[in-house]
């Protein structure tokens, strides 16, 4: 059997709100029918492995609903309307760290086969620290931390960071796994 795209047969809003959940109903290659719920945002997401001038690794450590746990994070947010994905890493990292460094895009994908959010991936090096205060979101309250490598390769493997695919890929890219 050829693999394709399925035929889009109905699309449905069934929730708008900060997420946004349409259902696709599709025409399946075996003739049957089927409907999948994707969830959406109106905008991408940038993702940052940020790294200090000595080498540490920046996480932050916040409670996420969700899971329903309080989690270390690579740091990563909504890029804004009208803003390239670059700029919406380099806001991001300095509004929820107070760093700032070199930036380098290394890809953008999707992260789950039933939604249709992108993230792009970035690389920061030799962040400094340029701003105490955070300039956080209403439902955002972090706390950043500085790590060594060694010790976020361990997180990374013991699965105690939230978002761990973004750095096992940037950890790969480096060849630091």
């Amino acid at each position: 059997m050829r693999i394709r795209k399925f035929k889009l047969l109905k699309k449905e809003r069934l929730f708008d709100g900060f997420n946004k959940i349409d259902a696709y109903t599709f025409l399946l290659p075996n003739g049957k029918t089927k409907t999948f719920q994707i969830k959406t945002l109106d905008r991408d997401i940038a993702a940052i492995v940020a790294f200090t001038k000595d080498k540490k690794i920046i996480l932050e450590k916040q409670y996420r609903i969700g899971p329903d746990k309080i989690v270390f994070e690579f740091p990563s947010g909504i890029i804004e309307k009208n803003e390239k994905p670059i700029e919406g890493a380099k806001r991001e990292l300095l509004e929820e760290t107070g760093y700032t460094g070199k930036f380098k895009k290394l890809f953008s994908y999707y992260d789950d086969s039933y939604d249709r959010i992108k993230t792009h991936l970035f690389i920061a090096t030799d962040c400094e620290k340029v701003r105490n205060k955070l300039k956080l979101d209403d439902g955002e309250f972090i706390k950043t931390y500085l790590k060594d490598i060694k010790e976020v390769r361990k997180m990374l493997k013991e699965g105690k960071i939230r978002n761990f695919g973004v750095g096992y890929l940037a950890f790969d890219y480096l060849n630091l796994l």
